[in-house]
């Protein structure tokens, strides 16, 4: 495996993107936005019918204004489905100050909803420190609520609802399953200092969450939809916290997560009925080849994730604030119905995904015109902009006895606004890829 790929290393901000910064069925459709100039592209995922109330709406979405806005001024490592695709389930997202040490702190936070296609800031409503409305449409209502579960990760047990029109709620960070009491990971921490937020506290470090994940929907009628998610935690060191509760002064924190369960046609209140339907997402580590090995060694392989920013619990840890990236990626959809012949799930349908990490195109030097040769130096520099680039999606039954023809996603690279200095070594323009075609099914473009 290429030696020594990261052997420049990363700090929090730098040349490869700022990772203090939070993260922000068949093909349905691949267009040109004339108002906007992108390219959109998507491939939904077709879930069995609910026996009553909502059922979850899954797809992948691509749009190439995720990649336009990608510069080492951001976080710019892709999501879980690669790079200009996501797939979200919703979230309510909170953007915090920073303090001079790295530590995050409240008080002048901005909070953001993305639900259903719609991606709103939230402002307070007629001043009220509780109740919120989109900035974009006011008809809905959005409550921020406390728990009554004492375990809620947040030191305030904040989670947030919200009201549409037709009378279904959405639940954010609730981190609780009201039936069965499980624990739906669906709160993001991170630990923030903060006077008044964490008065409690002596040293005045406590978590508060950054993302609360869309966790439960319950129509007007009691029926329910419940997300569960997978997390992926991570260490800092912070200065704020004394040697006496962490000898290394060490804070774990969330550094970022996705859905890993989705059940549905449930009712609100009757805890001992199991759902009918469900669908569960897979991942595999987001690594060079994740099925060959000497291919998926940790951190040189992992070409779109800084290594070197991880930190273990045991310490030491040169790391003073905390980052936000994924060391996995979607690999697997599959969806199931509840059996009450066999009493057990019999699988419907799978979707397998599969990514590659292609190389930007050689450097060419602006003065003479010439590309820059091969060298073991400047392949390590290539190897630090290859990003997570979703190849193929193919639909196959359960026991993958059957599949249907992949459908496949052709790229190419444009460099990436961004201001470079070609005679430094650590400022080589950002190529990065966008989705060019899209071969469906029966070979069609």
């Amino acid at each position: 495996p290429g030696l020594g790929r990261f052997m420049l290393g990363t700090t929090s901000a730098s040349d490869d993107g700022d990772f203090t910064l939070q993260p922000g069925g068949g093909v349905d459709d691949y267009q040109v936005s004339l108002a906007m100039g992108s390219a959109t592209a998507s491939y939904g995922f077709s879930v069995p019918p609910a026996k009553a109330g909502p059922m979850p709406d899954i797809a992948l979405n691509y749009n190439s204004l995720r990649v336009d806005g990608i510069s080492n001024l951001r976080n710019n490592q892709p999501g879980w489905a690669g790079i200009g695709w996501s797939l979200e389930t919703g979230y309510v997202l909170e953007r915090m100050d920073q303090t001079e040490s790295g530590d995050l702190t409240g008080g002048n936070s901005q909070f953001f909803l993305v639900l259903n296609g719609v991606d709103s800031r939230l402002v307070p409503a007629d001043g009220q420190a509780n109740l919120f409305v989109l900035q974009d449409d006011p008809r809905w209502r959005v409550e921020r609520l406390q728990s009554a579960n004492a375990n809620h990760p947040d030191t305030q047990r904040e989670y947030w609802r919200v009201t549409t029109p037709d009378g279904t709620q959405y639940r954010f960070g609730g981190e609780f399953d009201d039936e069965t009491g499980a624990d739906l990971n669906s709160a993001f921490y991170v630990p923030v200092w903060d006077q008044t937020l964490c008065s409690a506290v002596v040293y005045k470090v406590c978590n508060q969450v950054w993302r609360w994940n869309l966790d439960r929907v319950e129509d007007a009628n009691g029926n329910v939809v419940v997300y569960t998610y997978a997390q992926e935690t991570n260490w800092y060191s912070s200065v704020y916290v004394p040697t006496y509760v962490h000898p290394n002064k060490l804070v774990q924190y969330v550094r970022g997560g996705y859905p890993a369960r989705i059940e549905y046609t449930r009712k609100a209140g009757d805890g001992g009925v199991a759902p009918t339907d469900k669908v569960e997402f897979s991942v595999a580590p987001r690594c060079a080849d994740p099925n060959t090995p000497g291919l998926c060694d940790w951190p040189e392989d992992y070409y779109d994730t800084p290594g070197d920013l991880a930190c273990s619990g045991s310490g030491p840890c040169g790391q003073q604030e905390p980052t936000f990236w994924i060391t996995q990626k979607l690999s697997q959809v599959t969806t199931h119905v509840w059996d009450t012949a066999t009493s057990g799930w019999r699988g419907v349908d799978r979707w397998d995904l599969a990514y590659a990490f292609p190389t930007p195109p050689p450097y060419v030097d602006p003065t003479y015109g010439f590309p820059v040769p091969p060298d073991p130096f400047l392949d390590d520099l290539y190897g630090r902009y290859r990003k997570l680039e979703l190849q193929s999606v193919t639909r196959r039954s359960p026991d993958r006895a059957q599949s249907l023809p992949p459908v496949s996603y052709s790229y190419t690279f444009l460099e990436n606004r961004r201001n470079y200095d070609f005679d430094q070594y650590y400022h080589f323009p950002m190529y990065l890829s966008r989705l060019a075609s899209v071969r469906n099914e029966l070979g069609g473009l």
